[in-house]
């Protein structure tokens, strides 16, 4: 009985190592030059919103960033000004649209986000950049 009762205890702490390893929110975020900020997320945000898992992020002080109006005005002190904004691409390919622009980021063809920050559901594995850059009216 004493044997059973260790095995299954030994079972449940593996069990419960597992579920906490597992539910751990692990997120990537990249500086990289030329205002880009590339952020992939790797575990626990699936299903979240990208306002959501950048708060995370903002609280762990991987990226400082403010809204105004729904729309990213500000990341990491570069701030919207004189036809320059953030601008957010994906290769989420349920809420990228290549028509409506695209960048390359490592060889790889980034899709125009179609939802703003507070709707677009982010997925784990998927890469979500966001670019500092003019737009001409």
């Amino acid at each position: 009985m004493k044997k059973l009762v260790s095995v299954l205890a030994a079972t449940l702490l593996a069990v419960c190592i597992l579920l906490c390893a597992c539910s751990q929110k692990q997120i990537t975020v990249l500086l990289e030059p030329d205002n880009f900020v590339v952020l992939i997320f790797d575990s626990g945000f699936n299903g979240k919103t990208l306002s959501e898992a950048m708060e995370n992020a903002k609280q762990n002080e991987q990226i400082d960033y403010t809204v105004e109006k729904g729309m990213v005005t500000t990341i990491n002190g570069i701030t919207n000004a004189d036809n320059k904004y953030w601008m957010l691409y994906t290769d989420d390919e349920d809420f990228a649209n290549t028509a409506w622009g695209q960048i390359t980021y490592q060889d790889k063809t980034y899709g125009s986000a179609t939802k703003g920050i507070s709707d677009l559901i982010v997925k784990d594995g998927k890469t979500y950049i966001w670019v500092y850059t003019e737009i001409n009216y």
